[in-house]
């Protein structure tokens, strides 16, 4: 029975596994498709400026374009085969129809090439403009299938993880009520088959949770083997629970019902986490920059924003969810624009930290970190779809404060300079009994180092975290 359940599992892990491999080699073959379209539009508008000033023999031009067109064939084979590749995912792409234009394209090469054969300018020039503009189409709507395709999925995936995660936190908190209620139920009461109704029940939701975290793994990386062990350990050991509930095996029940909840918890922590890292790998950047780190270079879209814009696009933002809030009693749900809003949010916080250390000068430190912190609170509450009556109050909140801000800065901008300094403590006269303690510290924590603990790599990582933080103080 174990060597059919690790079979099973491995089954499982190798069929996720493909399915992430087939979703990667799509993703690559867009990312080299995309390539050759560039490649080919620059080529294509170097032929026409060259056709326009003619300073080549048009029969070396036509093959030119003869060697372009096949370029564009070899193109329409890469399109085909992710329209291929894309047929064979679970969890398929938007892929746009682009057949007739890569047909017209195609053509337009084939007119311009005839026309120079027969030294006809203006006419290869119109069809390799027209032929341009298509190749440009062409790759605008692959780069916004593709763009969609990383705006869309992340929030979608990260919903469905939420909702895997609320059901885990119910099966655990229902599987702890049943073992609370077979402690105090006799076993040869009437009682007791409603009890052993609720396991069964408690183990049907478990076979939900787990296909939904399977489908889900399939799309998400994070997701590893171990998580999917974990379920498989929860579903196991709730079977058995069962069995010894029918059996009025109680002792050995509890057992194993009590298995059932740590591995629910343990597994709420993992999912909990991975919740937390997609969350974090939604932000957008904070300007229109391509290349953030090029923005200390003079280029309009890389000027900084002033309190006074951040402000007014806080304002905006605090409308429009004021509006969803509106929309959400009326029971409308729309993910899409939840993720709007959170990158919305996500944009002024970090135009506000390009300002943070500038504006710190000023003594506005403090106030800007905690505006921050409640604009990073408001992203969660939009992402989790928790949009209640205290986030539109602390959205007041960081409207006030950049409003102050703002009036601080002024009167600071007319004010002389004042320098501050900052008062140092030194330790001049280390007592005796003051070094012993800073030894018998340091001992302590050597110790505390040294001795290996058995910890669940949550926990693990927990203290490790704890120590690097005490080296650093």
């Amino acid at each position: 029975d174990k060597l059919n359940k690790e079979n099973t599992s491995l089954e499982k892990e190798l069929d996720r596994e493909l399915e992430l491999f087939k979703q990667l080699e799509f993703e690559q073959k867009v990312e080299e498709t995309l390539e050759k379209i560039t490649e080919l539009k620059t080529q294509q508008k170097e032929l026409k400026t060259k056709t326009k000033k003619s300073y080549k023999d048009n029969s070396e031009l036509a093959e030119r374009q003869e060697e372009l067109a096949q370029k564009m064939d070899q193109i329409k084979k890469d399109l085909e085969d992710l329209r291929e590749k894309n047929m064979h995912l679970e969890n398929k792409n938007n892929l746009p129809k682009t057949q007739r234009l890569e047909q017209k394209i195609k053509q337009d090469m084939k007119t311009s090439q005839d026309a120079l054969q027969k030294n006809m300018k203006k006419k290869s020039e119109k069809s390799q403009e027209n032929a341009l503009e298509k190749i440009e189409e062409l790759e605008g709507s692959l780069k916004s299938m593709q763009q969609s395709s990383e705006e869309e999925k992340p929030m979608e995936d990260m919903e469905t993880l939420r909702k895997i995660l609320e059901n885990l936190i119910t099966l655990s908190f229902d599987q702890e009520d049943l073992i609370n209620k077979v402690k105090n139920t006799p076993s040869n009461s009437s009682e007791f088959i409603k009890i052993i109704k609720q396991q069964n029940k408690l183990s049907n939701d478990s076979k939900i949770i787990e296909d939904s975290l399977f489908a889900l793994s399939k799309r998400v990386v994070q997701i590893q083997a171990t998580i999917i062990q974990e379920i498989e350990g929860i579903k196991s050991n709730i079977e058995i629970a069962t069995s010894k509930l029918e059996d009025r095996d109680v002792n050995r029940a509890a057992k194993r019902q009590q298995f059932v909840m740590t591995s629910a918890n343990n597994l709420a922590l993992l999912l909990s986490e991975i919740l937390e890292q997609m969350q974090k790998q939604l932000e957008m950047p904070a300007s229109k920059c391509n290349k953030p780190k090029n923005c200390n270079k003079p280029n309009p879209n890389c000027k900084k924003p002033s309190i006074s814009d951040i402000k007014k696009a806080q304002k905006k933002l605090n409308g429009k969810m004021q509006k969803r809030g509106d929309c959400q009693k009326n029971g409308e749900k729309k993910s899409k624009e939840l993720m709007n809003l959170a990158k919305q949010q996500s944009q002024i916080r970090q135009q506000l930290m390009q300002l943070r250390d500038e504006m710190g000068k000023n003594g506005e430190k403090g106030k800007i970190d905690k505006v921050l912190e409640n604009m990073e609170e408001t992203e969660r509450d939009i992402i989790n779809n928790k949009i209640t009556q205290e986030t539109f109050n602390r959205q007041s909140e960081i409207l006030t404060r950049l409003l102050e801000t703002e009036n601080s800065s002024r009167e600071q901008g007319m004010e002389e300079k004042r320098n501050s300094v900052e008062w140092k403590f030194e330790q001049s006269n280390m007592s005796e009994k003051f070094l012993e303690y800073k030894q018998e510290k340091k001992a302590q924590e050597e110790l505390l180092k040294t001795i290996p603990l058995q910890l669940a790599p949550f926990y693990k990582k927990k203290v490790n975290k704890y120590f690097n933080k005490l080296i650093n103080d």
